[in-house]
């Protein structure tokens, strides 16, 4: 990489970085004027045992499709793939700025000998289907409360915005050749791009958008059974799953701090207090123990895989 590119990727870093420590603060300021500890302790033992044990169910159940996914990407046994998901998430969630990703591609090579650009290939694969996830449950949740989350004067732009979204990842999908042959015949690039279209290229496409569907809906449970089953005195429908899930992916995506802290809580909370009145302090435990019961299952499960891989490779 030239000197000016390196020079550019760390001022990124450095600007990312001071906007998180920046947004941080805020909303410790925010939590120190605006939240109660005592109340914030008493709605945290409020949420019955009984929610959390199936809201980690619903998470665990996502989380066995999403192994299925990569194994169909990558075209690997599930243990692998599975390992491979979690290793990703884990570590997206103990270091910032989205860097677990690079992470994940190295010790993916590393303990399971998977080429590097089988690995990057399924990535790609996996966010371009994600995306699709948020464009399609972002015009359901247009199609069936647009006058309740989107103002009358902007609904005509979103749709044109989520159309055109759409019709861009399908042109990527199916022009991607054409896309090749744009990029230098000598450069390091075309030979990556190449290398990472033959290999997408035998994806069965039909079988992992069903389970991606699978995937999605399963995600919109956990934001149902959470939120219904976490707070007392509101009623989440099917609407509000949506929106949530959207917020939650949305903070998930922005190259923010360790598990995306702090960006995950105030979206949720916001939500919550805003569209569906709940009290501020049973948003926030809600939002908390949301990501912990996301995070803990996915630290512990890749903690065993790898240990399980250790021992098999010694």
């Amino acid at each position: 990489m030239p000197a000016s590119h390196r020079r550019q990727a760390l001022r990124s870093k450095l600007f990312l970085g001071l906007a998180n420590v920046v947004l941080l603060y805020m909303l410790y300021r925010w939590v120190a004027n605006n939240i109660d500890l005592d109340r914030l302790q008493q709605s945290l033992w409020r949420i019955p045992a009984s929610a959390l044990l199936l809201s980690v169910a619903v998470n665990l159940s996502a989380l066995g499709l999403y192994g299925l996914r990569m194994q169909m990407l990558l075209r690997r046994g599930f243990i692998e793939s599975f390992a491979v998901i979690n290793i990703g998430y884990v570590l997206n969630t103990l270091i910032p700025l989205r860097l677990g990703e690079i992470m994940k591609i190295w010790l993916s090579h590393r303990l399971f000998r998977l080429p590097v650009t089988e690995v990057v290939a399924a990535s790609v694969a996996e966010k371009l289907f994600d995306l699709f996830k948020l464009l399609l449950l972002g015009g359901i949740l247009v199609a069936l409360a647009a006058g309740r989350f989107v103002p009358g004067g902007l609904l005509p732009s979103l749709v044109l915005f989520l159309s055109v979204a759409a019709a861009g990842i399908f042109l990527l999908r199916y022009k991607v050749v054409a896309i090749i042959r744009l990029i230098p015949k000598k450069s390091r690039l075309r030979r990556i791009a190449i290398s990472l279209h033959r290999h997408a290229d035998e994806y069965p496409l039909v079988r992992v958008f069903v389970i991606s569907l699978a995937i999605w809906t399963m995600n919109v449970l956990l934001m149902y059974v959470t939120f219904n089953s976490f707070i007392l005195g509101i009623r989440v429908e099917l609407t509000d799953a949506i929106a949530l899930l959207l917020i939650i992916s949305l903070a998930i995506a922005v190259p923010s701090a360790p598990a995306s802290i702090g960006l995950f809580e105030a979206g949720l909370v916001a939500y919550l207090t805003q569209v569906l009145h709940a009290d501020t302090e049973a948003a926030l435990a809600a939002a908390v123990m949301l990501h912990l019961v996301i995070t803990i299952p996915q630290m512990f499960l890749t903690g065993l895989l790898l240990l399980v891989s250790r021992r098999s490779h010694v």
